[in-house]
């Protein structure tokens, strides 16, 4: 093009298999349902990351309950050979699988097939992180499949696979949620449902050294609660990941994240407790990459979304999320999640210093700007080092449902994000459809 693009991508899946909770379900409500969206790349590299795959199947069917497709694409018009190296969560290599790509050519590898992965990953119940080297750059995303009858899960999240250009000593997640039913008790590894929103993160060490990593989870704070559902807590915790090896950190089970270590992450008033809305930073001895997944097993709700960690060495001023949308029909209150198409848009300070943000502006489909806000609840849109506001068109979030009701009920757009020069921002973007088809992708920095 002869102007800067900022192109994002969604698939709808429909007429899978019905594990959806509601087995009479409405409008936005359909079983056999999913969406993904990644965002796109502006080039290829000869090498890319994957940190987190699964396969967890049910006995010896191959109808996966956990999966992952890996589609690579060959952004060059020659040939090229495609090597996927599959490392254990300790750093061994699992094997390795190889495909011949055309030029311009893709190939989607499926982990839920024993022909697609090596044969130390053939396992009923594994994990692995992936290091791909081609002999042509190439591009690539992952599709995470939840497909579980006893959990009532269809669900998918998208992530890109990351370059090397996306490995950092410093990692950053805009959104990082641990949010329960009350009381705090229910806000248990053992109560799935009574959580109403949570983040799982994996970090991978891509170089041949130990990573020494702490992971500090920062709060928003007042104005920035809105709802009430934050609390301004920083709490941070060190692990070690080993050479090529990946760490879990789950916010529901506390994934690698055990015993003391767990019992204090989750704790209320000290830890994160059950009411946290918030932001991830990662510092990392070595250079890391590393994903997120966000889901809302709630039963009001029930879907999961994908994104990829990011650095801050590419972090602006100026953020542009191309999709967003405020469409919702009949009472549009706030509970009716099958009336609603909305959006959340996270962004994060991922400097030294606070930042105020001058203007959050939304434009139409047509390039009109329909409503311009510089303001939170009318309190500055002011961020420490580390945190992260909200704006959720179907809540308010962290601003006031008024502010979001005036970009009206059939707003499909963009949204930029505008702070003083030397600010370094990043977002996150959450695109919600009815009950059960949610997605992430991260914004772009301009």
């Amino acid at each position: 093009s002869d102007q800067d693009l900022v192109p994002v991508e969604a698939t709808d899946y429909t007429g899978l298999p019905a594990y959806e909770p509601n087995t009479n379900p409405g409008p936005g409500s359909d079983p056999g349902t999913e969406m993904s969206m990644s965002d796109a790349f502006n080039s290829g590299s000869n090498v890319l990351y994957a940190p987190y795959i699964v396969r967890f199947r049910y006995g010896a069917t191959t109808n996966a309950s956990l999966s992952d497709r890996l589609t690579i694409q060959n952004t060059t018009g020659s040939p090229t050979i495609v090597y996927m190296n599959y490392y254990t969560q300790t750093g061994g290599l699992l094997g390795t699988v190889t495909r011949n790509l055309a030029g311009y050519g893709s190939v989607t590898i499926d982990t839920a097939k024993d022909s697609d992965v090596p044969a130390g990953f053939t396992a009923n119940v594994n994990q692995a992180s992936v290091y791909i080297t081609s002999t042509q750059p190439i591009v690539g995303i992952a599709e995470e499949h939840w497909n579980n009858p006893a959990g009532n899960q269809n669900w998918m999240g998208d992530y890109s696979l990351m370059l090397p250009v996306n490995a950092a000593n410093n990692l950053f997640s805009p959104l990082a949620n641990r949010v329960c039913t009350p009381p705090a008790q229910l806000c248990s590894p053992s109560a799935f449902t009574n959580h109403k929103a949570f983040n799982a993160f994996t970090i991978q060490n891509t170089e041949s050294s130990s990573a020494v990593v702490t992971a500090t989870f920062i709060g928003t704070s007042n104005p920035l609660g809105g709802s009430g559902n934050t609390r301004n807590v920083n709490y941070s915790f060190s692990f070690t990941i080993p050479a090529k090896a990946f760490y879990n950190i789950n916010l529901y089970n506390g994934g690698d994240v055990q015993g003391a270590t767990r019992d204090a992450l989750f704790a209320e008033g000290t830890g994160l407790g059950s009411a946290f809305v918030g932001a991830l930073s990662v510092q990392s001895s070595a250079k890391v990459v590393g994903v997120g997944f966000y889901q809302q097993p709630y039963n009001i709700q029930n879907y999961v979304s994908a994104f990829s960690l990011v650095g801050n060495s590419d972090a602006t001023a100026k953020i542009v999320a191309p999709w967003f949308d405020r469409v919702c029909t009949s009472t549009c209150t706030t509970s009716a999640f099958e009336q609603w198409t909305f959006s959340n848009l996270a962004v994060m300070n991922v400097g030294g210093s606070s930042v105020t943000v001058s203007s959050i502006d939304f434009y139409n489909a047509a390039g009109s700007l329909q409503q311009s806000f510089t303001n939170m609840n009318s309190s500055p849109i002011t961020l420490s080092p580390g945190q992260a506001f909200n704006f959720n068109s179907r809540t308010g979030s962290s601003f006031s449902q008024a502010q979001t009701q005036l970009l009206t009920n059939n707003f499909q757009g963009t949204v930029v994000v505008n702070a003083p020069a030397g600010a370094m921002l990043k977002g996150l973007v959450l695109e919600v459809k009815g009950k059960d088809s949610a997605d992430m992708y991260n914004a772009m920095n301009r």
